[in-house]
Order: C-alpha cells, then sequence, then structure tokens
C-alpha cells in the first residue's frame, strides 16, 4: 500500500495483481486481519506489479488513481443518468458513475440538503433527507426515487419586489439584543482580502457598486415596527454608490502594527441598525502594490454562506469591470425580503407547530448548564471578550477520519462532533450533553445565491456514558444529526422562548458551547486580472459563547481549526491542553473506534509527571511520641504559661505537670 495525492486528498491506496481479484472482498478480508487505519481507501487491481531491475516494486511505475472513478459504470436508467448531472453541478465532478459514492465524492451535510431541495422542487419527489445517508450511493439512490409517487411541484417563492418588509426571525433576535445594548460589536462580521498586484481602483468602485445593485440586503437598514404594530421592519434604500474608506499607510515606520491597529477599530465601530447600510468597505494601501481590502458587515445582512456567494459575485463584476470576458451571474429569482415575508407565511401555515413539537421532544423539560473546569468562576454577566487558539490537524488525519465517517455512512461534521461530545464527557463528567450547531438555513433553491442572514442554530442533544463505544455515540450523533436536518428551520430564538430556560446574563441559553465545520475554497479569488489575492485572519477578540469549536476543511482536503474561548473563563494555555486532549483523542478514536470512551487515555507524559507531584504529599514528621512526653516537654519549655482555666483556678505548665 501507497499513500497517494489524489484531487480528494492524500489516501492510502493497495496494488495488488492477479486474476478475479474484487476490491470489496480484499477490503473486507483486510479488515478482519488489519486496524482500520492499515486498511487501504482503495485497491487497484494490476496485471503485473511494476518492478526495478533489481526485482524490487518500482513505485513510481504505480498508476495514479482518479478517486471516485474506480470500477467505473455508467448511468444505466434515465433516472440514474438525470440524477448522476444532478450530482455533477453538485459535486463539480466531471463525470458520475453508477457505483459512486455522494460522500466520497465531497458530499456533505449542506449539499445534501441541497440535493434534496433540488429534487423536491424540480422532480416534484417527497425525498427525505435521511435517503442521502442511508442510498448514498448512485445507483441506490435511483432505485429509491424510481419508487417514490410524483407529486405536485412545490410552489416557488414569490418575487414582491418590496422596499419595506417585516424582519425575518433571525434578524429580528438582532435587532432586539442592539435595542438592549446599543452599540454592540459581538455581531460584526470581520473579512480583510491582501491584493498585491496592479489593483484597478475604478474596477474596485464599479464591483461594490454592482454587489449593492445585485444584493439588496447591503442596502438595508433594520427600524422599530410602525405604530401599532409589533413586528420590526427592514426598510431596502435605493442603490447609490459604496462609500471606500481609503487610508494610506505606506510612511508609517510599522506598518503592520498600524494597519492591525487600524483594522482592528474598522472592525469594532457599531453599526446603527436603522441609520445606515449595516456594511462597510475599507481600502488600506500598504505599500508599493500591495492593498489590504476590509470587509465589516453586520451579522443581521450576512452569515457563513454568504461569503462564497459575495466572493463569486465580487469577482464576476470586477472581472467585468476590467473589460475581462467573465461569465454571467444568474438572475437572482428573489431577494431576501421576499424570503423573510415567506418564512412567516410558511411557519405560520402549520410547518412551524410541527418542528417545534419535534424540540420540545427531543430537548424534554431539563435544559442542563454545561460546566466545563474553567480557570476563574462564571461571571455574573458575560463580557464577550474572547480569544482564538489555531491548530492545524493534516489532511492524512482528515482523510482517516473520512474513511471512519464512509464506513458508517456518516460524514466528517458527525465523527467531529461526536468526537467533540466525548471530549465535553470526559472533561465535565456530565451525560446529558447539548451543542449549538450552526445550521445553514439555504434549503431553498431560490436561497442559494443570495447574501443573507439565513443561519439557525440548532441544539444537537447528546446522551451517553463512559461505557459507550465511539462506534455507539458516532451512531447516535448520526441520528441526530439526520433528524435535525429535517427540522432545521425552526427560529432558535422561538425555541428558547418555548422551552423557557433558566435564564441568565452569565451564560447562553439552551447551549453554552458551539461546534461548526466549515469547507472553504477561496480558490476562485485567484481570477481577479492582475492580482494575486490572500485571506487574512483578524482576531477580533470576542466570542458569543464559553466555548466553540470550529473546523474547516480546505480545498486540498487538510483539516485546521481553532478554538474561540471566552477569556473571563479560560486561560490560553488550559486551551491549548484542551486541543492536546482533543488530537490524542481522535489518535485513539481512529486506531479503535470500538472501544469504551471511558478507557481513552487523555493524558499525555506531562500530564503524568504533573499527577506525581501533586501526590507527592508524604511528609517525614520524625519518630512519634507519646502525648504525656510532648506536654512534659511543653511544660519544660514553657513552665509559667497558662494551660489550663477551670472557674477562677488557673493552672501553668510546671503546676499543671505535678
Amino acid at each position: 500500500a501507497v499513500v497517494k495525492d489524489t484531487a480528494a486528498g492524500q489516501r492510502l491506496v493497495g496494488y495488488v495483481s492477479g486474476e478475479d481479484l474484487d476490491e470489496r472482498r480484499i477490503k473486507a478480508t483486510l479488515r478482519e486481519r488489519l486496524p482500520e487505519y492499515m486498511v487501504p481507501s482503495h485497491v487497484v487491481t494490476l496485471e503485473r506489479l511494476p518492478q526495478l531491475p533489481n526485482g524490487k516494486l518500482d513505485r513510481n511505475a504505480l498508476p495514479e488513481l482518479a478517486v471516485g472513478q474506480t470500477d467505473y459504470e455508467a448511468p444505466a436508467t434515465d433516472c440514474e443518468q438525470r440524477l448522476a448531472a444532478l450530482w455533477q453541478a453538485l459535486l463539480q465532478q466531471d463525470r458520475i458513475g453508477r457505483q459512486d459514492h455522494f460522500f466520497e465524492l465531497g458530499g456533505h451535510s449542506l449539499l445534501a440538503t441541497q440535493l434534496v431541495s433540488r429534487l423536491r422542487h424540480e422532480w416534484a419527489v417527497d425525498f427525505p433527507l435521511r435517503a442521502v445517508f442511508e442510498a448514498p450511493r448512485l445507483a441506490d439512490m435511483a432505485t429509491w426515487l424510481d419508487d417514490l409517487e410524483t407529486g405536485p411541484t412545490p410552489a416557488a417563492m414569490p418575487a414582491l419586489g418590496l422596499s419595506d418588509a417585516p424582519q425575518s426571525f433571525a434578524q429580528q433576535r438582532l435587532w432586539f439584543l442592539d435595542q438592549l445594548e446599543p452599540g454592540a460589536t459581538a455581531y460584526n462580521l470581520p473579512a480583510v482580502l491582501r491584493l498585491t498586484g496592479a489593483l484597478d481602483e475604478s474596477a474596485l468602485q464599479q464591483a461594490l457598486n454592482g454587489l449593492a445593485e445585485r444584493h439588496e440586503t447591503l442596502r438595508t437598514r433594520l427600524v422599530a415596527p410602525p405604530e401599532g404594530e409589533t413586528i420590526p421592519r427592514q426598510v431596502i434604500d435605493p442603490a447609490t454608490s459604496v462609500l471606500i474608506e481609503r487610508v494610506d499607510l505606506t510612511k508609517s515606520g510599522d506598518v503592520e502594527a498600524a494597519f492591525r491597529a487600524h483594522a482592528l477599530d474598522f472592525m469594532a465601530r457599531p453599526f446603527r441598525l436603522g441609520g445606515q447600510p449595516l456594511w462597510r468597505v475599507g481600502l488600506v494601501w500598504m505599500g508599493e502594490q500591495e492593498w489590504h481590502l476590509l470587509i465589516c458587515m453586520h451579522h443581521a445582512i450576512s452569515d457563513g454562506g454568504s461569503v462564497p456567494v459575495l466572493m463569486r459575485d465580487f469577482v464576476a463584476l470586477y472581472r467585468a469591470a476590467c473589460g475581462e470576458p467573465a461569465s454571467s451571474l444568474p438572475v437572482l429569482p428573489i431577494q431576501y425580503a421576499d424570503f423573510s415575508v415567506w418564512q412567516r407565511d410558511w411557519l405560520a401555515g402549520g410547518e412551524g407547530a410541527r418542528q417545534l413539537d419535534y424540540w420540545r421532544t427531543r430537548l424534554g423539560d431539563a435544559q442542563p448548564v454545561l460546566e466545563l473546569p474553567t480557570d476563574r468562576p462564571r461571571p455574573a454577566r458575560q463580557g464577550f471578550r474572547g480569544a482564538r487558539h489555531h491548530f492545524q490537524l493534516g489532511r492524512l488525519l482528515g482523510d482517516r477520519l473520512r474513511e471512519l465517517a464512509t464506513r458508517h455512512d456518516a460524514t466528517p461534521f458527525m465523527v467531529l462532533l461526536a468526537a467533540y461530545n466525548v471530549l465535553l464527557h470526559r472533561l465535565s463528567g456530565q451525560e446529558d450533553l447539548r451543542v449549538g450547531v450552526p445550521v445553514a438555513g439555504r434549503n431553498r433553491r431560490e436561497t442559494e445565491d443570495l447574501v443573507g442572514f439565513f443561519v439557525n442554530t440548532q441544539v444537537l442533544r447528546c446522551e451517553l456514558d463512559a461505557v459507550q463505544s465511539f462506534d455507539e455515540v458516532l451512531a447516535t450523533v448520526r441520528q441526530a444529526a439526520i433528524e435535525t436536518q429535517a427540522n432545521q428551520d425552526l427560529p432558535f430564538e422561538q425555541l428558547v422562548e418555548v422551552l423557557q430556560p433558566e435564564r441568565s446574563l452569565s451564560h447562553n441559553p439552551l447551549f453554552q458551547v458551539a461546534f461548526d465545520y466549515q469547507h472553504r475554497d477561496h480558490g476562485g479569488l485567484g481570477d481577479l486580472p492582475g492580482l494575486a489575492v490572500d485571506v487574512l485572519e483578524l482576531n477580533d477578540g470576542s466570542t458569543q459563547f464559553d466555548m466553540a469549536l470550529n473546523l474547516i476543511e480546505e480545498a486540498d482536503g487538510r483539516l485546521s481549526g481553532n478554538w474561540n474561548y471566552a477569556t473571563d473563563l479560560f486561560d490560553a494555555d488550559t486551551i491549548e491542553r484542551i486541543q492536546a486532549r482533543f488530537e490524542r483523542l481522535l489518535g485513539q478514536i481512529l486506531m479503535a473506534p470500538e472501544q469504551a470512551v471511558g478507557d481513552i487515555d487523555l493524558l499525555d507524559e506531562a500530564d503524568r509527571s504533573q499527577l506525581v507531584d501533586w501526590n507527592a504529599t508524604e511528609v517525614d514528621y520524625g519518630q512519634p511520641e507519646p502525648v504525656h512526653r510532648l506536654f512534659e516537654r511543653q511544660a519544660a519549655a514553657h513552665p509559667d504559661r497558662e494551660a489550663l482555666v477551670c472557674g477562677d483556678r488557673r493552672l501553668g505548665y510546671a503546676e499543671f505537670d505535678q
């Protein structure tokens, strides 16, 4: 077996020679004799293994593997062919075979949701999300679809052409928070791009103007409800030129330090929700042919799913402004205000009550607070002061996690969420855990190309104990994740209102820790003519939770991430130790997922040495003496000191010793 670089990341590939060899049977036999991490993810059968003149294996002559294209079988039926075309568009693959696996080709929870949405609205079939996980191969999924009856095509979201509309539920929550604490910046979303090369500032201005004209959220204000009404409104202003705040730092003594100070101030300025557009743009001249583009957006008009949409549209508009050939942007079927109206009508029509019943049953009546071992007591009021600890997990570990996920018909998100729950269980000793997980909220085709606040927060409950194996924990998390995806539309704020957990200013309601798993690909930014573009990290020093684990799968399969933690509770070295324990946990899970989670060893040599030091409590007190001898010694040393008081009578040590 050889580790090979493939388009889907590093893979352990086995090569065998012989006749009538079947990849699936070979892998099944290997699993009976080897640990899972040593079983190749793919096996290539050859007529003869290539050899060097000395008879040894010629590794360089082994053929490359196209992941997902082994034993290719063309789609056979009409349903398989139509489904393959849909997969190609979603997974960005040139060819799909009938034995190809949706998740092995790069599918994940968001793409699975989009697949279900397109099947429901373009094929008019009620295809459940769980079917993507239960039948992830093309042929099996097509068989499932063939058994479904075609129904009426769901009605499209209407485009209403509004300039004034009710706020979405998510916007309304942030608007109310702003009324309680005006000027708070916890929901400012920062972004920094380094531009190197020949920047066309006129084209930049045209591209930004085009973005604001295309996406109405970029010219939306949030205002109070009219007199006699209760729902606050969003107002869409006419398109105007976008202001670019320009700063020249080329003459600064320390350009990088000056930029960081300027960027933090730029991102920390509060928005007036009702009096200005909820985004701003800055351009900082750093040196010859180097600029930093600053973009700060309020969460009420954007989210993580909006970033790739915004970048794709910006690249297309900038290229067009430079006179470069660019693919035309698709016409937007609706705007965010249209979604806000549709969302309220749809949930009021019975869907909201159905999903609320699910969540009430799922979460129960008791809402426990997670008590992690912190460095300081929880303050009476959250300060939202935070920091980040960044880390890299590497591509090989990511590949092994994906292989484990595939064996359980799960996703890397599910595997890592299950591991996170095990870590929280081991750190806290609690068996009923609640983790906040953002969900994209773009499960309608009309919303996929919009910039807006669609993301919702789900509370994923995990009940586990120390005797369960990781395989069992993963099965529980997998089932919960699939169920919650089918009930992802109920706004988090409505769930809080109905469940009515004990409210406290010291912690978040329903959950205190969060988990996020994102796929990141900034490749489209490389298409800016004359410019090299890099995305820069900017830690704004804030957090919304006690602790959040944010994991990112890069385009090449590498895993990286960060811990965003409350500095009121944790020190930096504590989070570093938590990260070290998490990596040890992942390594042991991959080695033996059948092991009881309570038996996983999270201690390293430094931890064991510390335990030895803490338990070195032995003290040599010398040869013990009887009490009367100790009294005699005291009497000899201090004969006149008062030794006994009884009523009015007082005796010294010498007198009492007689």
